[in-house]
């Protein structure tokens, strides 16, 4: 049979579990799963489901040699089925990967998954994703770093927005240098990726630069969003992490950069900058050649939500408007497209009038709608140098293009 026997197994774990056997999960892994040769389980293919209706498919990993791994995203895990998944940790000789993202995991969970691992001494995981769950506990990092050995082909971690102090975080370098050197072995799988975004990293992180200078395998480190500051990383890179090949870091580095650049094109499009989009753009105006900029996309997202961030998104647009309105200006080309800053956008056409550089302007997809229209209409009248405007995909009915439209009569 398809799939390691996948039919007979889960029938009998339904029985096992008191749940009705169900056709279309045995189709979607015989016809979907055999055909494209997938071997790593996804839960979203099943969540429609019951929750009790996937404790018998999950429960599967731990007996089938057939699935190398588990993916579970943005679906809150009842007890009973972490219970089935640490099972499967404790039991299986195939798995490789375990992805938990957003899972609402309990917060003894990591101690309960170390104490699995310890129990496995077949277990080969290679990949560990226990992102966007909130992990804040001390001494199950020190149970799980104590593990780390143990896992002799991890390559990869990933604990991304986990609410983890630095202690922690120290906890768990200290535990991967121990796993490493424990290991240090010429068929030992060699650690590649580490991700602690989204984590508070600001004062003692000694044992993550440590690990730094001694791990020479490691290729991918993402710190961004941490607060991190970027100088504490070149003496342990220069000993040790010179292989790297990516480094995600804070916007901090970003705005760092900028201010000894030469440029005269930037774009930042799509990059969700959002509160550290101020120091960026201070950072622009020190580009003294810059004659086009890109800020289009969701840069604003999460900066516009609630009534305490009005200020810092009309700072960012003050900003935005210098750029444009001083008189040694250089930029004639401005993008912020897609930013649906709605009413926000009315600070810069308040001011566009006098931006006499400015010769393309895209504000397409900001939601400013007549109120907008008019403002614009008014900045057209007295604007001598702009040639190019886009506002499409701003809710505007005919009455604000026709406002615009006998602004730009006035020009002719």
């Amino acid at each position: 049979l398809p799939c390691h026997n996948f039919r007979r197994s889960y029938a009998a774990l339904c029985d096992f579990y008191d749940q009705p056997f169900r056709d279309e999960v045995v189709w979607d892994i015989e016809k979907i799963y055999a055909t494209h040769g997938l071997h790593i389980l996804r839960l979203d293919d099943f969540t429609h489901l019951l929750p009790r209706d996937l404790l018998p498919i999950v429960a599967v990993c731990q007996y089938s040699c057939y699935f190398t791994g588990l993916l579970i995203d943005d679906y809150k895990l009842s007890v009973d089925l972490v219970d089935v998944i640490l099972s499967v940790i404790r039991y299986s000789h195939s798995f490789t990967v375990l992805i938990l993202r957003n899972c609402s995991l309990p917060k003894d969970f990591v101690a309960s998954f170390a104490n699995a691992v310890q129990t496995n001494i077949s277990l080969r995981l290679s990949e560990i994703d226990f992102s966007r769950n909130v992990l804040d506990d001390k001494k199950s990092f020190v149970a799980l770093s104590s593990v780390f050995p143990k896992l002799t082909s991890l390559q990869s971690l990933t604990l991304a927005e986990c609410a983890l102090s630095e202690k922690i975080i120290n906890q768990v370098c200290c535990g991967i240098l121990q796993g490493i050197r424990a290991n240090a072995t010429p068929d030992c799988k060699h650690f590649v990726s580490l991700d602690f975004s989204g984590n508070t990293l600001k004062d003692d992180v000694s044992d993550l630069l440590q690990l730094l200078s001694l791990c020479t395998s490691l290729r991918s480190l993402n710190l961004s969003d941490t607060g991190f500051n970027i100088d504490k990383l070149w003496a342990s890179l220069i000993y040790g992490g010179l292989q790297l090949e990516i480094i995600k870091s804070s916007v901090a580095v970003l705005e760092t950069c900028l201010r000894g650049v030469d440029a005269c094109s930037l774009s930042l499009r799509d990059n969700s900058l959002d509160h550290e989009l101020l120091p960026v753009v201070l950072a622009i105006s020190q580009m003294q050649h810059l004659t086009k900029l890109d800020l289009s996309g969701p840069n604003f997202l999460n900066v516009k939500r609630g009534t305490k961030n009005v200020t810092v998104v009309s700072n960012i647009l003050l900003e935005i408007v210098k750029l444009v309105g001083e008189e040694e200006s250089r930029l004639n080309e401005l993008s912020l497209a897609d930013c649906r800053l709605g009413s926000h956008l009315s600070i810069l056409l308040n001011t566009l009038g006098v931006a006499s550089s400015l010769q393309y302007l895209d504000i397409s997809g900001n939601e400013m709608g007549n109120f907008g229209a008019r403002l614009l209409a008014k900045a057209l009248q007295i604007n001598t140098s702009l040639k190019t405007v886009l506002v499409d995909r701003n809710q505007i009915t005919g009455d604000g293009y026709a406002d615009i439209a006998h602004s730009l009569k006035l020009l002719v």
